[in-house]
């Protein structure tokens, strides 16, 4: 899975660099895999979250008034929200507190190669990826629905 959730984010690393990816990929310094990889747990939490908010949408709010498809991108841009402000501070906290290695972090000349615009990117990617989550699970979800079922389009596999 945590390939698969890599790779995910892989497709946006131009936003949050690559010493920012290798570190999420747990590579250390001699460019081995010896950490963690980071992309497993903060993409279970995106789809965790994503879930949670389609399982609201569709099956707790669930209102009759609330199945225009406006309505339904405020609840994916929420769930995005949130998302990005994981994806910011879980990153920004690993930044000020260490844990992202020196050889990541600084150029040999000691200026910066990764800063608070790298974690912000990746937030970004972390948005975006929980909005694919989002769709993804609405569309499947959206069928069990008695008031959303055609939220945010008439479904092409109406429920029988």
């Amino acid at each position: 899975m945590e390939d698969i959730l890599g790779n995910i984010y892989g497709w946006f690393e131009s936003l949050y660099g690559s010493e920012m990816g290798d570190y999420l990929w747990g590579i250390d310094c001699n460019n081995a895999y010896s950490n963690a990889t980071l992309f497993n747990n903060i993409g279970l939490v995106a789809l965790g979250l994503s879930a949670l908010a389609a399982v609201v949408y569709y099956f707790i709010i669930n209102s009759a008034r609330l199945v225009s498809w406006w309505q339904w991108l405020i609840v994916l841009l929420i769930n995005g929200a949130v998302n990005m402000v994981i994806g910011i501070s879980w990153l920004s906290a690993d930044l000020e507190s260490g844990k992202i290695p020196a050889c990541f972090v600084y150029n040999e000349d000691g200026s910066p190669k990764i800063d608070s615009g790298n974690c912000f990117g990746f937030g970004l990617a972390n948005l975006i990826v929980s909005a694919m989550f989002f769709f993804v699970i609405s569309v499947i979800v959206k069928r069990f629905s008695s008031n959303c079922r055609n939220t945010p389009f008439v479904s092409l596999f109406p429920k029988k």
